[in-house]
């Protein structure tokens, strides 16, 4: 009895110590398997967002560009037509204007043909005069001044003449001009039209893109959450499997530790942390370098699009250029021709004077 109950006495401190030690190793090694889930998790979690944000941003950015170029293209072509139509409004203006001019110049012409007839009339009335009665100072002056004044007035004719043939070229220069203006404003109007079929095949684009991009990041968290569900049965089962191995070995004396496994289950943790932390570290290296490249293609990006832009514009400076010169050009040809109507009505005065002093000395 003293045997039997010694023993047993015995016995109660070394499973006591047994117990004790199965406890904390299981407690260490479901402390340290969470540990893992949750760095594990974190780790695939913080990658999972960081591609996902990646891929959304680099589709979206991407036909975020290109929805801009075509807009400002847009813009231009709708700036281009307006201004178009400007000009083709001042060049109607100019036209209109020149046809009154003309007219008013084919109106002097007329005036001045019959004007050359009657003093051309007049000359030979005075030549068959002398050729009756002779000759004397008062027909022979008569007959210089009608002459001068026959002679003043062809030249008038002349130059009115030069500047009908003047005024009906420019007009047909401008109405070809005009033409001009109305295939450019045409063909405008077609790349506006162009434009506005490209945006709504981008914006297409860019909503499938998006789309796509949604159903990527929804794939991705799934797929993390999968593999996350996966690592921790994993590490349930290795911890399972742990405590039995544990359970099912013999237990040593007291004063005896079991060092092996517990340093093989935190050699096995520190290893998977290890891991853990590397694949994450690598992902996020993936994720900054192609958010470096994103950052690289919107700049060059950028470059294009201002390249197109100063192009554009300095087409349409050249336009405005020309456009005005041409304008300087036709106000400077009116402004000639007025001072030769101008000539021409004072000769023309000067004209009706002599003959008025010539039938006051008839």
């Amino acid at each position: 009895m003293r045997w039997r109950s010694s023993a047993t006495h015995e016995a109660v401190p070394h499973q006591i110590a047994e117990e004790t030690k199965e406890g904390r190793l299981e407690e260490e090694e479901e402390d340290i398997e969470e540990d893992i889930e949750e760095d594990i998790g974190e780790g695939e979690e913080d990658v999972d967002e960081d591609v996902d944000e990646e891929e959304e941003t680099e589709e979206t950015e991407a036909e975020s560009v290109e929805v801009e170029n075509i807009r400002f293209n847009m813009q231009e072509y709708a700036r281009s037509i307006e201004e178009g139509l400007d000009l083709k409004e001042q060049e109607v203006a100019n036209i209109e204007a020149l046809r009154v001019e003309l007219r008013d110049t084919t109106d002097k012409w007329g005036f001045l043909q019959q004007h050359v007839a009657e003093c051309e009339a007049e000359l030979k009335r005075m030549q068959d005069e002398v050729l009756v009665n002779g000759e004397d100072d008062r027909l022979a002056n008569n007959l210089m001044q009608t002459h001068k004044a026959v002679m003043m007035e062809r030249k008038q004719l002349e130059k009115t003449s030069a500047a009908k043939a003047e005024q009906e070229e420019e007009i047909a220069n401008l109405t070809e001009d005009l033409e001009a203006f109305d295939a450019e404003i045409e063909e405008l109007r077609r790349m506006l039209a162009q434009e506005e079929e490209n945006l709504a095949a981008a914006q297409a684009r860019e909503g499938a893109a998006r789309a796509e991009a949604k159903q990527a990041q929804a794939q991705a968290k799934a797929e993390a959450k999968r593999a996350k569900a996966e690592a921790k049965a994993e590490a349930k089962q290795r911890a399972n499997s742990s405590r039995i191995k544990s359970a099912s070995q013999p237990q040593l004396p007291a004063g005896q530790t079991e060092a092996p496994s517990a340093s093989q289950v935190a050699v096995q943790a520190a290893l998977r942390l290890q891991l853990a932390d590397a694949y994450t570290e690598l992902e996020r290296t993936h994720a900054d370098m192609r958010a470096q490249q994103l950052e690289a293609q919107r700049q060059l990006a950028a470059v294009h699009q201002q390249a197109e832009r100063d192009h554009l514009q300095a087409a349409i400076d050249h336009l405005q250029h020309e456009r005005q010169a041409e304008r300087d050009h036709l106000q400077a040809e009116r402004d000639h021709l007025q001072a030769e109507r101008d000539h021409l009505q004072h000769e023309r005065q000067l004209l009706h004077e002599r003959q008025a002093q010539a039938e006051a000395a008839a």
